[in-house]
């Protein structure tokens, strides 16, 4: 649908004119594209190491990419990295979760990489190997190499 990916456009432009992201993943519905007229988007922005988003910046972050109606912080669930955000024009939940990169390995699903900023000093953190399989996690067309 045209507003998920105007919503998806927004979201890395913004992020990739702060360098305080590495990348950007789309988890949910969105790993599958089987986004409907109903669906939430779920995104996972993740940070370099030492950067912690408190609350305060984690909206701020979230009223720049659209028309904000509310956010509020994931704490009630246990997960203070998250900000659900209610948009308007059109009406869209959005789950932000800001995560650093030592942080990405412990999940329960691998999201679709929207935007990736690598360097020469960590080439590929978020591609994992192991001795069957090589996990690349779809990479895709946002790959930015400094």
């Amino acid at each position: 649908m045209d507003f998920f990916e105007n919503y998806l456009e927004k979201i890395i432009n913004f992020a990739k004119s702060d360098e305080r992201f590495t990348a950007i993943c789309c988890a949910g519905s969105g790993i599958t594209e089987e986004l409907d007229k109903y669906s939430d988007l779920d995104i996972v922005l993740i940070t370099e190491n030492n950067v912690v988003f408190p609350p305060d910046e984690m909206k701020q972050f979230a009223d720049q990419i659209g028309d904000l109606l509310v956010g509020f912080t994931g704490g009630h669930v246990g997960e203070s990295r998250l900000l659900i955000c209610l948009y308007n024009s059109p009406l869209l939940h959005v789950d932000l979760k800001f995560i650093r990169m030592q942080d990405f390995h412990d999940r329960v699903e691998n999201p679709k990489i929207l935007f990736y900023l690598c360097s020469k000093e960590n080439p590929f953190p978020l591609i994992r190997m192991n001795r069957r399989r090589i996990y690349a996690m779809r990479l895709v067309p946002y790959l930015v190499v400094i």
